[in-house]
């Protein structure tokens, strides 16, 4: 149970540092205390109770303060979208490397904040090629952001900052529109964002979805480039995804025929090729088998992932690649 006593206090930690409370607030003073018995389940039951509600109840009463006298207070939605995890990434080559990294997304909506914002918060940098895994994708500190979603034009706009040294700040603009072709689901993302760091840059993704066997495999495959002002020029990469979904958190997306990704599985498997690259020449291939499943009530979800993959920096000599992730969702 080591991975999980070490994901639990990191956590707290986390939490700690985005509290909305006033100074002087101590979360211990707010933690409740775990009952006889199986001090860690039931520590983890409560943790898995306590923590919506304390964030919803800060948020509640940060978002209160927007409100005005011609205007009527709206209520705080439910804390429904909040994943904390920690994943760990073993290399085996002609090197052995092992990385730590923890994993945060937070989408809180503030309904009096101009009425139309939300909060969020995100442990990797959102501006990075959209088939690159957690592991993968380019570290550039914590971000927390506001957003701004018009629905009827399916265009979502950002900004905020990265806590780094320095600070970057940084705003984007994405439209993401939907469309079905029979049995095919596409999915087309069109990205303009500027970062104090690199300048502005343009992201383009296109994607496609589709269920197989009444519901029970999905077949998924994505395209997507990325170009800044301060690279060399631009990357790439295409990816390829066979699955089963054993069991969804939200099983309507199922019933309803709807594009899911990893994270939408309580349990499953599945099969993932992918290459990248940079300009016209291929700088990577991967084959990633994973597999989830649930460890906790649905609420700890473990995950691997293992395969090969080859490098043009590695000299394209073959690495072992083993993944282990522990997620709790809320």
């Amino acid at each position: 149970m080591k991975p999980v006593r070490f994901h639990f206090t990191s956590l707290l930690i986390v939490v700690g540092m985005l509290c909305l409370s006033r100074p002087g607030t101590a979360l211990a003073e707010d933690l409740p205390s775990p009952a006889p018995g199986n001090v860690i389940t039931e520590s983890i039951d409560e943790f898995h109770d306590w923590l919506p509600r304390w964030l919803h109840g800060k948020v509640r009463d940060f978002d209160a303060r927007f409100a005005t006298d011609d205007a009527p207070v709206l209520d705080q939605p439910p804390m429904d979208n909040l994943t904390l995890g920690v994943y760990t990434r073993t290399l085996i080559g002609k090197k052995t490397k092992v990385e730590i990294k923890p994993d945060m997304q937070i989408d809180v909506d503030l309904p009096n904040l101009q009425r139309r914002v939300t909060l969020f918060v995100e442990s990797a940098s959102g501006d990075d090629l959209p088939g690159r895994d957690k592991l993968d994708r380019e570290d550039k500190g914590w971000t927390l952001g506001a957003s701004s979603k018009k629905e009827q034009w399916n265009i979502r706009t950002d900004a905020g900052v990265r806590a780094k040294w320095l600070p970057e700040v940084f705003v984007r603009a994405a439209w993401k529109p939907l469309w079905d072709w029979g049995a095919w689901h596409w999915n087309f993302e069109q990205r303009v964002f500027w970062e104090s760091d690199d300048g502005f840059g343009l992201i383009t993704q296109i994607g496609t979805h589709r269920w197989l066997h009444d519901g029970r495999w999905f077949y998924q495959q994505n395209t997507s480039g990325k170009f800044t002002e301060t690279s060399d020029g631009a990357e790439w990469e295409q990816s390829f995804r066979l699955g089963r979904a054993l069991v969804l958190f939200d099983e309507r997306r199922r019933e309803q025929q709807q594009r899911i990704g990893t994270s939408d599985a309580i349990s499953g498997y599945g099969l993932r090729a992918s290459v990248f690259g940079s300009d016209d020449a291929t700088t990577e291939y991967q084959l990633l088998a994973v597999y989830r499943f649930d460890l906790y009530k649905r609420f700890v979800i473990g995950e691997i992932r293992a395969g090969p993959q080859w490098r043009k920096s590695e000299e394209w000599d073959t690495e072992t690649r083993l993944d282990l992730g522990i997620e709790m969702r809320f």
